[in-house]
C-alpha cells in the first residue's frame, strides 16, 4: 500500500507538470496571436482608416478585449 501511495505521488506531480506545460503553451500560443492581431490591425490602420470599415474595427477590438481577459485569467490560474 506504501509503494502504491508514493507511486500515486509521482504519477500526480508529473501530470500537474504536464498540465502547467501546456498552459504555459497556450498562454505563449495566445500571446503570439494577439501580437499578430496587433500587427495586423497596425497595418489596417495604416492602409486607411476610411478603407477600413468600423465594423471590422470593432470586431478586431472585441477579439483583442477577448484574448486579453482570456490570458489574464489563465495566468491567475496557473503562475509561473
Amino acid at each position: 500500500m506504501e509503494t502504491r501511495k508514493e507511486s500515486y505521488g509521482t504519477v500526480a506531480l508529473l501530470e500537474k507538470e504536464m498540465e502547467q506545460a501546456r498552459v504555459i503553451q497556450e498562454i505563449e500560443e495566445v500571446d503570439a496571436f494577439i501580437a499578430a492581431i496587433n500587427s495586423k490591425r497596425t497595418a489596417l490602420a495604416e492602409l486607411s482608416t476610411s478603407l477600413l470599415p468600423s465594423s471590422v474595427e470593432a470586431e478586431l477590438s472585441v477579439t483583442l478585449r477577448f484574448l486579453i481577459g482570456n490570458e489574464k485569467r489563465l495566468r491567475n490560474c496557473y503562475p509561473s
